[in-house]
């Protein structure tokens, strides 16, 4: 079964990428953030170069901007383990 999702609460209304499935990305987000891993930080690299030219660059770049916001408000409302910041 299952866990249930929480969504990531935000103080203004992100907009989700097309293409983008909000709760996967949201998931992904908090799974990130329990492992204490900032995603401004964090920088992926194409293991094959020519593969990931023009469009899956842009879709990659679009994620990462929208999972990085979201992990900013996450942060704003919770600690890095998941408690509500009080």
């Amino acid at each position: 079964m299952k866990s249930p999702h929480r969504k990531i609460q935000t103080r203004s209304n992100l907009l989700t990428p097309d293409g983008f499935d909000r709760e996967v990305v949201e998931r992904w987000v908090r799974r990130w953030t329990r492992a204490r891993i900032d995603l401004d930080r964090l920088e992926f690299h194409s293991w094959d170069g020519a593969a990931d030219e023009g469009f899956l660059q842009q879709r990659r770049a679009r994620l990462m901007k929208f999972a990085r916001a979201l992990q900013r408000e996450l942060l704003f409302f919770e600690n890095w383990d998941g408690t509500v910041r009080g």
